[in-house]
């Protein structure tokens, strides 16, 4: 594992550059390889804060807005980059800080 905020502004480039070849081009295989890979790096690494979790998620999300829906050669990258947002975010969800009065059982009480 390694941290992931020193190179963060280097993920966040190579995200910058998927969403213009998003926009412009279909997906190229080499294309989708590079999306599983950054996705890959991003599962791998090990994250100090919900926010750099939260701008990570919302540049894929970006990216994913961005990419043209026709064609099959869209849906695996698709729903590979939906799945990692979730985990993002559920990750992100794990990390941020409990307030001081929260009860794991709080919601379940009010459905009662």
């Amino acid at each position: 594992m390694h941290t992931i905020e020193g190179k963060l502004p280097l993920y966040l480039g190579v995200i910058k550059l998927m969403k213009a070849k998003a926009q412009r081009v279909r997906v190229s295989q080499a294309h989708e390889k590079e999306l599983f890979e950054l996705g890959n790096l991003l599962r791998m690494s090990e994250w100090q804060s919900a926010e750099y979790l939260v701008v990570a998620a919302r540049h894929l999300s970006e990216i994913r807005t961005a990419m043209p829906s026709d064609g099959t050669d869209m849906n695996a990258c698709y729903l590979f980059l939906g799945q990692l947002i979730e985990e993002l975010m559920a990750e992100a969800t794990k990390m941020m800080p409990k307030p001081a009065n929260y009860s794991e059982g709080f919601l379940s009480d009010m459905h009662e």
